[in-house]
């Protein structure tokens, strides 16, 4: 269930640091619980909001009432249940869609290359891919043209160019690892393009585990990852290759295992790069799911 909980500033002086501290501590804690919806104060000071998933009215109470801003006297509390409306639920108005149908369109032509796209309707999920040279050094990449390409055996792809260490190593080698990132982590994506070879690995501040079934480690940081080997490589022209991997191996956190749907998608956090390093997270499951 999704709760509404609002702050009203009780005393005008600034916050301590401890209190803070464990203030940011508690919203960190929920949303690695997958519960956290978004959090912040409000513009003109008079007090603060979140919006978080708990199981019932009195875990959401309790949650706010021992918040060190409320148990400090800084400021007061109130809870109310809340439900999200958007475009997946019309609103919550069943009658929406009678009401207000859809607006005429007006198509323009796009350009055929993907990097000249105003907008990208294409959104690609972020992940970082691991592979072994034949001297056994670790290198890791950044890529968003994933797809799935088959159920039996289960078959995994990725887009590359033949003059990235990640080809030559799955070319040389035969095993890689996608591990699935997360959206806090989106950033470090960002900043792997300005390094190569050791000095990525040593700057994208990550740790590596063990793979079950292939060289290749998996990322600690990430939430789920999918340990491959090399099937099949389509190439095209001017160098660009589409790599398929069958998984023979793969893990996720166990927490997004949550029987909540919106709880363990909140924990899977996974993110899709848009365009000009514009990414963006999941969000929140919506529909109806088949009984």
């Amino acid at each position: 269930m999704e709760f509404a909980i609002v702050f009203h500033r009780s005393r005008p002086e600034a916050f301590p640091d401890e209190a803070v501290r464990e203030h940011v501590d508690r919203l960190a804690e929920l949303d690695d619980q997958g519960r956290l919806i978004v959090a912040g104060p409000l513009g003109d000071g008079t007090g603060g909001l979140i919006l978080a998933r708990f199981d019932d009215l009195s875990q959401a109470r309790r949650f706010a009432e021992t918040d060190p801003y409320v148990t400090g006297g800084w400021e007061t509390v109130e809870v109310h249940p809340w439900s999200p409306a958007h475009r997946a639920n019309d609103y919550l108005d069943p009658t929406l869609a009678a009401r207000h149908g859809p607006s005429e369109r007006h198509f323009v032509a796009l350009p055929l290359d993907k990097r000249d796209w105003p907008c990208s309707p294409l959104p690609g999920q972020i992940v970082l891919v691991t592979t072994l040279d034949t001297e056994g050094e670790v290198d890791i990449a950044p890529k968003s043209w994933l797809s799935m390409a088959a159920f039996s055996p289960p078959i995994i792809g990725f887009g590359c160019t033949i003059t990235h260490r990640t080809y030559v190593n799955v070319t040389e080698t035969g095993q890689f690892v996608i591990n699935v990132l997360p959206s806090r982590l989106a950033p470090r994506a960002w900043a792997m393009l300005s390094d190569y070879g050791n000095r990525r690995v040593k700057h994208a501040d990550l740790s590596f585990l063990p793979a079950a079934s292939v060289a290749p480690p998996r990322v600690a940081e990430c939430v789920a990852h999918f340990e491959c080997i090399h099937q099949h490589t389509v190439e095209f022209d001017g160098g660009e290759v589409f790599i398929f991997g069958r998984i023979v191996s793969a893990t996720i956190d166990e927490r997004c295992l949550h029987d909540d749907l919106a709880i363990a998608y909140g924990h899977l956090d996974a993110c899709f790069f848009l365009q000009n390093r514009l990414w963006v997270g999941l969000g929140p499951p919506a529909g109806v799911p088949l009984s």
